[in-house]
């Protein structure tokens, strides 16, 4: 029985990190990264094409946006068909900038889960254009 016990209690351990919701901080990061990354992808992809001289100053303001804070109007769990949780879907009023706009602010859904670098972002969706609150 005490065996039992121990093994249950050595399986539980590593999940108990992965019970807490990502902070704002540790969103703001996680989705400054995910952006960074996608943005390079972006410009690589647009690089290798040089389909058109023409600037689209549309694409070079997403591709420049600059995210200065996150505020979490809520994370529900995720879990997967055994009840395990894998993450979270939260909600968030992002608020950033571009050389072309002093305030961009969107309400965003983001799926995120616990990885070796800390949060990662997948999955993000525009919920409406003008976050509401905002800081």
């Amino acid at each position: 029985m005490i065996r039992h016990m121990l093994v249950v209690a050595a399986l539980a351990a590593p999940l108990a990190g992965c019970s807490r919701e990502p902070s704002e901080a540790e969103l703001l990061a996680a989705l400054q990264r995910y952006h960074g990354e996608w943005a390079l992808q972006q410009r690589a992809r647009t690089d290798a094409a040089q389909r058109s001289p023409t600037v689209d100053l549309s694409r070079d303001a997403q591709l420049s946006l600059h995210i200065r804070s996150v505020r979490k109007e809520r994370c529900r769990p995720e879990t997967d068909s055994f009840g395990v949780r894998i993450g979270y879907i939260c909600t968030l009023a992002l608020s950033g900038t571009t050389p072309f706009a002093y305030a961009v602010r969107r309400r965003i859904e983001v799926r995120v889960v616990e990885g070796t670098r800390g949060w990662l972002v997948q999955n993000p969706r525009v919920v409406d254009r003008a976050a509401t609150g905002g800081r």
